[in-house]
């Protein structure tokens, strides 16, 4: 107990070296073998600034006698007080990742035999007599730090941004939440503009950075470097570990978006009753789908150029197409796919968007009919062709030829009637008598229907096929009978 209280009077004393001292903790004195005249050393551990925390250990080799390793020895305290032989004494520091010895002292100050921070050791010289007349030596350690450095890029479609502020909050693990940090945007498609994060950090330390949001601009990558200290970073979040060669960066680059919405219309009944597929920017995997009539919804996409083209519907073509505002159209009017123009949409959700129409009717074709015949004796025999066509409307109609002749075009009529349902245009021949039907043909666009045709009664239904313009073309072929 006696020794105790001395060695409490003496630790008062260490307060009085250069560099602050905690209240140290004083442990119990732990004598050694006796070689020679005797003294006492301890040590004690110290931080010089923040981020130093832990037990350290200590190897201490006297003038004589057994090399002695400390007990671990916690920041603030010291190690009990050992008995060596007296003379110069070496005290080494245990190596502790990411802290570095920032100053070592011996009281009484007089016994500093040498000392080297950067090796972690001090000599000092132990006298003899009682643990009253000790040798203390402190080590006071700092954490070694770096900086974190917040970088911001924009995509080369961004100039709408360069000049813009962006906001970053950081959290580490050793220091919880700081204050935000601003960086001001450079040239689209230019070098990225850095910040250094006010401070230092650990080596070691983990930090999130993470950028708040803006409306109308997309987060597109976040970049560590260097890259072994990524710690799951994804977007709009940087996820580091403070690295020890030079500022850890964390880039974070960042597109402007604008809207576009669109719309289909309809340039008859026909196309009025249909929906239409549209991909944009060649994203064959999620085409949308809009009905005649309507628009899509906004649709978000990078600030710049897009591509809209409308997938290709049976029966059906494109007639036109406009986009509002009018000069935001790059392709020709019937151009498609085609290119638009979608600027940034500003700060506003939706706001300044494009919007782009397509206008569609259903393809129409047309149908005649021709009369061929090898008898001599019919090639001046006028035959009539009553004819009609499902729609629009029954239209029907009637063509009087003569072998070798064919009748004007009929039509330009629609090719369905937009629920995918053919138009059917039927002809017949009226009866002649010693003369009949022996072939009904067809050619072009159109295919007959079933059970079609019938000479006998002199009849062919058919459709118009499904592509605008075309054509079809149905032959009747005559022949005496019976023959002459």
């Amino acid at each position: 107990m006696g020794d105790t209280k001395r060695k409490l009077g003496r630790r008062a004393l260490l307060l009085a070296v250069p560099l602050p001292l905690l209240a140290f903790t004083v442990l119990t004195a732990a004598p050694a073998a006796a070689q020679g005249p005797q003294g006492w050393i301890e040590v004690c551990k110290q931080a010089q600034g923040p981020f130093v925390s832990g037990a350290y250990s200590f190897t201490i080799t006297p003038a004589a006698g057994p090399v002695i390793h400390t007990d671990p020895v916690q920041v603030g305290q010291c190690s009990d007080a050992y008995q060596v032989d007296a003379g110069n004494a070496t005290v080494v520091e245990d190596p502790v990742a990411n802290t570095s010895v920032y100053a070592s002292w011996a009281y009484p100050s007089a016994r500093v035999v040498s000392r080297n921070n950067a090796t972690r050791t001090i000599v000092a010289n132990v006298v003899a007599g009682n643990v009253n007349s000790e040798t203390a030596v402190v080590f006071w350690n700092q954490a070694t730090v770096g900086q974190v450095k917040v970088c911001k890029a924009l995509s080369a479609n961004s100039a709408a941004l360069a000049g813009k502020t962006f906001t970053y909050s950081l959290w580490s693990n050793v220091g919880g939440n700081y204050n935000n940090l601003t960086v001001q945007a450079g040239t689209a498609g230019g070098q990225a503009v850095c910040k250094f994060y006010p401070g230092t950090f650990p080596i070691g330390a983990k930090v999130t950075v993470t950028e708040q949001n803006t409306n109308n601009v997309k987060n597109t990558n976040v970049v560590i470097n260097p890259a072994s200290s990524n710690n799951g970073s994804a977007p709009p979040v940087a996820k580091l570990i403070v690295s020890g060669t030079g500022p850890t960066l964390a880039t974070f680059t960042n597109q402007a978006l604008g809207t576009l919405q669109v719309c289909k219309a309809a340039a008859d009944k026909e196309t009025a009753l249909n929906s239409f597929d549209f991909v944009i920017n060649g994203d064959d995997e999620n085409p949308i789908t809009v009905p005649a009539g309507e628009c899509s919804g906004p649709i978000t996409l990078p600030a710049g150029s897009a591509t809209v083209e409308e997938l290709a519907k049976a029966h059906f073509v494109l007639t036109g197409i406009m986009t509002v505002p009018s000069n935001r159209r790059v392709t020709g009017y019937k151009v498609n796919p085609a290119t638009v123009l979608v600027p940034f949409s500003g700060p506003n959700a939706g706001g300044n968007e494009t919007i782009v129409t397509f206008t569609n009717r259903v393809a129409r074709a047309y149908f005649k009919i021709c009369k061929t015949s090898s008898e001599q004796s019919l090639q001046n025999t006028a035959f009539t062709f009553p004819w009609s066509v499902s729609r629009p409307n029954d239209v029907t109609g009637q063509d009087v030829l003569k072998p070798g002749h064919c009748s004007a075009l009929h039509g330009p009529y629609p090719v369905e009637d937009g629920e995918g349902n053919l138009t059917v245009a039927t002809t017949s021949e009226n009866a002649m008598a010693t003369v009949a039907v022996n072939a009904i043909t067809l050619t072009g666009e159109g295919s007959f229907e079933p059970g079609s045709p019938n000479t006998a009664a002199r009849t062919a239904s058919f459709n118009l096929g499904g592509n605008d313009d075309g054509v079809t073309t149905v032959t009747y072929n005559n022949v005496r009978t019976p023959p002459e």
